[in-house]
């Protein structure tokens, strides 16, 4: 259900969406053109995109980050190019959405990065909400070596896989550097290697269910295996420095009551028992414990991943899907990149090419990283990794368009080859999401030579469909006009009116000749009754804070139809209106314009009828205690006496 959020200003104008495009090399290290606002600093990419295809409820999810990347952070975009949510400036490596607890969360890996040649990390797992704040931090402790000598991490999560279960738990990877006997290889009896890691993780209590150590299973995934021969890169393992990564775990998932492994450099997929044994072992280039068909051959592959999950009794055949990278430190440029669905016979041991997602018409070579989404409209997103373009696909394997989000190499006679300092995102996806952030929208009002400027924006709201603007004087304000939200940051040119901005906690406004309402809506949208609505709450809970003077009541933002960004927890089904007390106001003299100005702290309270399909509101917890944005105070009555009639 969409949000109408109604802002109480003086205002009364036309519309426009605003940002605008900085060009790349113009300013510092940008080597991509990037988007400016008014309302936040927030400077995302400018996305490149080929072709506009058919409209959905599906935001793109990725993160840029690398040697070339302008601005590091988790971002949430349309397919219209326009930001939806800015996250913090961090690494936010497999970025995206996913279920938890029946809700639908956002998860990234953040923590100290190791780039190629080592290409892994040591951090922890971000799982948010839709409000957007951190619900858990899943971590992993432990005395973990890496290849810098006493090196020490607070949790040892590697950045290479994400996944919760439906049981509430997260399977993730590792790495550890350790001795190991290297004389299979042609190595030091006292060598040292780098072990991958797998862990299952319960989300609520970071208890571990579940390990696997490469290294305990040396007979099945030896040494000889790994395409990433020894020395390669100069990764001798003659010390802890030197350690030889010959697995490079990319991916774990569930399989058939285990899981099922991605190791890049032994350039297989591995499925493993509850009990941690091999199971079996898909080679992309000599088949391992398969027969390989025409076309089937991968290498250095990333996000695999099996369906279904788990085998039925009469089912001897899995669907396998990848991201078939074929590129590497060692093996560059001669293969393309491109995803791949594999269908495995376990009984007959073949495997058969099912379909293979490529552009022809430009060509990607991407030496890491990378992922392949399933769509619900039967689709194929296709995440490059290193390379920062995105594409989409039909189920027939058309290209249907491509997004460009950073600067790329490109490749004589088109596509594009990887560049050894990139602009990457480790996978991309393209999801669903309703964002309910608790945050106040941003509001920044500037004079121009036709009026005044109002540029509005609020990061991560989803539901927004409209602004409502209210006109008025000291008497009587009434409803001016209804405007559409326009892209991430929409700019409305109005009359001049006199006012600074609204920006997060604190909101300034010169009060000359206006008062501004505190608005409550019935079930149809129509405002009522302000006198009598504060009579109410008045009688209910006390005295009003002296609000008359200066010609001003109160500054208030309300909703309407907002139940898809009520917390499931928080509200139950009663009978009655919602009201909450009224706003703390703080009075400072300043001048400004050579008007006095009034300065409102922390005055934004919720007083909102209820929407149609909701009879009731009860809140729990401590408080602050948030609605969509709104902040409401504990132990606010929510019952039959509030707001009675009407």
């Amino acid at each position: 259900m969409l949000l109408a959020f109604l802002l109480n200003f003086l205002i009364c104008a036309g519309i426009l969406s605003h940002s605008a495009i900085v060009p790349a090399h113009s300013i510092g290290n940008a080597s991509w053109p990037y988007q400016t606002y008014k309302t936040v600093d927030s400077t995302p990419p400018y996305l490149a995109i080929s072709r506009q295809i058919p409209v959905s409820d599906e935001y793109l999810f990725f993160a840029p980050d690398g040697a070339t990347d302008f601005e590091m952070a988790p971002l949430i975009m349309d397919m219209n190019g326009e930001l939806v949510w800015n996250g913090p400036t961090t690494h936010a490596f497999g970025f995206g959405a996913q279920q938890y607890n029946n809700e639908t969360v956002l998860v990234w890996w953040n923590g100290t990065v190791y780039p190629e040649p080592i290409g892994r990390g040591n951090g922890v797992v971000h799982v948010v909400d839709k409000h957007y704040n951190i619900i858990k931090n899943v971590t992993l402790r432990g005395h973990f070596l890496e290849q810098v000598p006493n090196a020490t991490f607070a949790s040892n999560i590697d950045l290479h896989e994400i996944f919760i279960t439906k049981q509430g738990t997260m399977l993730v990877t590792a790495n550890n550097v350790t001795q190991s006997d290297l004389r299979s290889v042609g190595g030091s009896r006292y060598g040292w290697v780098v072990a991958a890691m797998v862990y299952e993780i319960d989300i609520a209590t970071t208890q571990v269910l579940f390990s696997w150590n490469s290294l305990d299973h040396l007979d099945e995934l030896p040494f000889s295996l790994s395409l990433y021969t020894l020395g390669s890169e100069g990764y001798t393992g003659e010390n802890q420095s030197l350690a030889w990564g010959y697995f490079h775990i990319n991916a774990v998932s569930p399989y058939d009551g285990g899981y099922i492994l991605s190791s890049r450099f032994l350039c297989s997929a591995i499925a493993i028992g509850a009990d941690g044994n091999v199971k079996w072992r898909l080679q992309g280039r000599e088949g391992g414990d398969f027969i390989l068909g025409t076309g089937v051959d991968f290498c250095y592959q990333h996000d695999i991943r099996a369906i279904p999950e788990q085998l039925g009794s009469n089912n001897s055949t899995i669907m396998l899907h990848m991201h078939d990278n074929h590129n590497s430190p060692i093996e560059n440029n001669t293969i393309q990149s491109s995803g791949k669905v594999l269908s495995v016979d376990l009984e007959k041991r073949h495997v058969t090419l099912q379909q293979r997602y490529l552009n022809e018409s430009g060509p990607i070579y991407s030496t890491a990283q990378g992922n392949y989404q399933s769509l619900a409209s039967g689709n194929v997103f296709i995440g490059h990794g290193w390379i920062p373009v995105l594409e989409e696909f039909s189920p027939a394997a058309e290209i249907l368009t491509t997004v460009q989000f950073g600067a790329a190499e490109a490749r004589a006679g088109g596509g594009f080859v990887s560049n050894l300092k990139p602009t990457l995102s480790y996978r991309a996806f393209k999801q669903p999401w309703i964002g309910c952030p608790m945050t106040r929208p941003d509001l920044v009002a500037e004079r121009s030579p036709n009026g005044t400027a109002v540029y509005v924006s609020w990061n991560g709201a989803t539901e927004v469909e409209a602004w409502d603007f209210f006109v008025g004087n000291d008497t009587h304000l009434t409803h001016a006009k209804t405007v559409p939200k326009q892209g991430f940051e929409t700019m409305a040119l109005l009359d001049p009116v006199e006012f600074v901005l609204m920006r997060q906690d604190t909101i300034y406004m010169v009060y000359e000749k206006m008062r501004l309402g505190l608005f409550i809506t019935d079930r149809v949208g129509h405002v009522l009754d302000v006198e009598r609505i504060e009579r109410e709450v008045q009688t209910l809970h006390g005295t009003i804070p002296r609000l008359h003077r200066h010609r001003i009541r109160h500054l208030e933002i309300g909703l309407k139809n907002f139940t898809d960004c009520l917390p499931a927890p928080a509200y139950r089904r009663t009978h009655g209106r919602a009201v909450a007390r009224p706003p703390v106001v703080k009075w400072e003299a300043q001048s400004l314009f050579e008007r006095p100005v009034l300065r409102l702290e922390n005055s934004l309270k919720l007083l909102a009828r209820l929407p149609p399909n909701v009879d009731g509101i009860t809140v729990h917890g401590p408080p602050p205690f948030w609605l969509c944005g709104i902040e409401v105070e504990r132990d606010v009555l929510f019952g039959e006496a509030a707001l009675a009639g009407g």
